[in-house]
């Protein structure tokens, strides 16, 4: 396991139809693509099956279209902490 990737599916109720689309690898590429969010080399593990854990979702108060995202993951059924990363997601990049 060397990295996350975050896609979501979302939908919009307009006044004449419902418009639904997914950016999850399996779908059509949208301009909302999926985020792909590396790990640093210390928490890179090999062989791991299944992980649970958190994840937290944090908009910037000066422009809302950056993020700051922090997980923290466990292999399943373990509750010792596997790992936690934060990552800056800047719409400026």
């Amino acid at each position: 396991m060397n990295a996350f990737v975050l896609s979501f599916d979302i939908g919009f109720d307009g006044p004449n139809c419902l418009v639904e689309f997914s950016t999850g690898c399996q779908s059509t590429p949208t301009h909302w693509a999926q985020t792909l969010l590396w790990l640093e080399q210390s928490l890179v593990k090999e062989s791991i099956r299944e992980v649970t854990g958190t994840l937290k979702l944090n908009r910037d108060s000066k422009n809302q279209r950056d993020y700051a995202i922090e997980i923290e993951w466990r292999v399943k059924g373990d509750s010792s902490i596997l790992g936690r990363q934060m990552w800056e997601l800047s719409s400026n990049k």
